[in-house]
């Protein structure tokens, strides 16, 4: 059984085209032919209809391993560890590959793990959970996949000890769309969150193989320029002139991310604000008082986080006015207006005439 399991390990390796992550895998097999060593495993590959093994959209191969204390002075436990910690090192090791945009680690050490949603699929439906333990080690590492822009690798290693000193730990290989919006939970292997500010989205630290921020000083650095972080969008438009593919490794698409959940942030507010608008005109503040709260609350949030233009002020503004209009004569709307007027003063303070 133990040949037939390493026989299609080697099988899904082999389609890997990332020649740089062959020592991870190298390491991973030397652990997996140890017969002290419990294996069970599970591959999933999806390929696209008539497509080669490097035209595949997913992969999921999941390695569960355990070893279990055979004595007292439990010696296969510690040959155990050194096999971890090798695995650990090179994923580690990978962080000057070019290719790899992300590498994120946690031990029980530290003070809070971050729980992240590894993708290997076409979206983000199909991924496998990191991070949700404290007593759980983990380490992971993507790769861009040069034969396949637009896809990448992900290499994790997830490790804790059981009772009477065992070990337990999953190996993983995962192969997805590079991910394009996310929840702050999953952060950016899986997906990203919805702050328009990167500190806020992932807090300081390396992204993709040339953009570091520093959380403390507010500002990046890519390419060995140091800039404010408020120039990182303009900084990657640059670089996404000269070449597309190459900006989105150097900053692990993390600035991509942050446009396109700055749209979706924005249709959101729209179809919002318009559904919240039509209540308004058809007399539902009568019977609700949280109505004209909820208004003013959703423009103050939409100016706080910078997300309109000023032809959407304009717009939100103009309708708000048509509110007030509606409302005039009838006595029941004015404490409601007030609150429509504070909306206003949003919309003005952030440069709206």
């Amino acid at each position: 059984m133990k040949r037939l399991i390493l026989a299609a390990l080697c099988i899904v390796s082999a389609a890997a085209p990332l020649q740089a992550q062959e020592q991870i895998e190298k390491l991973y097999r030397r652990m997996a032919s140890d017969p002290k060593v419990s294996i069970s495993q599970s591959i999933q590959v999806d390929r696209k209809p008539g497509a080669s093994v490097y035209g595949k959209t997913s992969m999921c191969e999941i390695n569960s391993f355990g070893i279990h204390k055979p004595n007292k002075k439990g010696r296969y436990v510690d040959h155990m560890r050194q096999y971890v910690s090798d695995i650990a090192e090179a994923i580690q090791a990978e962080a000057s590959n070019p290719q790899c945009y992300r590498i994120a680690f946690y031990r029980p050490s530290m003070e809070k793990p971050r729980q992240w949603n590894l993708l290997y699929g076409e979206d983000a439906t199909q991924y496998v959970t990191i991070g949700e333990k404290r007593y759980k080690n983990y380490i992971f590492a993507c790769f861009a996949d040069k034969a396949n822009p637009g896809y990448r690798y992900c290499y994790a290693l997830e490790w804790y000890d059981g009772v009477e000193n065992d070990l337990f730990g999953r190996y993983m290989c995962l192969y997805a769309k590079m991910p394009e919006e996310t929840t702050p939970s999953n952060n950016a292997s899986a997906s990203y969150g919805t702050s328009d500010d990167p500190f806020a989205m992932f807090g300081g630290g390396k992204f993709g193989t040339g953009l570091t921020i520093n959380a403390e000083e507010r500002t990046f650095t890519l390419d060995g320029k140091t800039l404010p972080l408020d120039s990182l969008t303009a900084e990657f438009e640059r670089l996404q002139e000269l070449s597309p593919i190459e900006a989105q490794i150097k900053t692990g698409n993390l600035v991509a991310a942050i446009n396109q959940s700055k749209e979706k942030r924005l249709e959101h507010f729209l179809k919002s604000f318009n559904a919240l608008s039509e209540r308004w005109m058809r007399g539902d503040v009568k019977n609700d008082a949280n109505l004209p709260v909820g208004i003013y609350l959703l423009v103050k949030d939409a100016v706080n986080k910078n997300l309109l233009s000023k032809d959407e002020k304009e717009l939100v503004n103009d309708q708000l006015i048509i509110m007030v209009e509606a409302a005039k004569g009838d006595h029941q709307y004015e404490t409601a207006c007030r609150y429509l007027a504070l909306a206003q003063k949003e919309l003005k303070r952030s440069g709206l005439k």
